[in-house]
């Protein structure tokens, strides 16, 4: 009986053990974090992906436009619509700007193009950081009545 108990022991604690090493090393990998775990169990919650569909690589960081696409629909802002204005402001490039020599109206900057005059709040850092520039996108967005009436590309929608 003794010899029992001590196989059952045994498996047990190669269980917990076994868990414990595969969960160092995927933490190891350096790219699974809470927050791209989060984000993909968000993506299935909110329709993204149907369940046969959905196969999370928890060890893949989002691509920008992965990135983008979730951060705008979580906001409750159209992503059809955002995707227009990134594309007219600034192609896609997180590194684009636009210096306003006409008006003397400062320098649009990142992906966003973001101006350096009217939101002087948004440092370079961050209107050249797509995620910071983003969520400065979002509040301008909100601030103006939910609409993109802060950006010159309104007109493309």
């Amino acid at each position: 009986m003794k010899n029992k108990n001590l196989w059952k022991l045994i498996l047990m604690a190669s269980g917990v053990v076994g868990i414990f090493i595969l969960t160092s090393y995927l933490l190891t990998l350096g790219t699974v974090t809470l927050q791209n775990y989060l984000q993909t169990d968000t993506a299935l919650a909110y329709g993204e992906y149907s369940p046969l569909e959905y196969k999370a690589d928890i060890t893949k960081e989002p691509t920008m436009k992965e990135w983008l696409k979730m951060t705008i629909k979580n906001a409750g802002i159209s992503w059809d619509e955002a995707s227009k204005i990134i594309d007219c402001e600034s192609k896609g490039n997180p590194d684009a700007h636009a210096v306003n020599w006409d008006n003397m109206a400062g320098v649009d900057r990142g992906l966003w193009q973001i101006n350096s005059l009217y939101h002087k709040e948004v440092s370079n850092e961050c209107a050249y950081n797509y995620q910071c520039a983003t969520f400065e996108a979002i509040k301008i967005y909100r601030e103006w009545g939910n609409n993109w009436n802060a950006w010159s590309c309104k007109k493309v929608l």
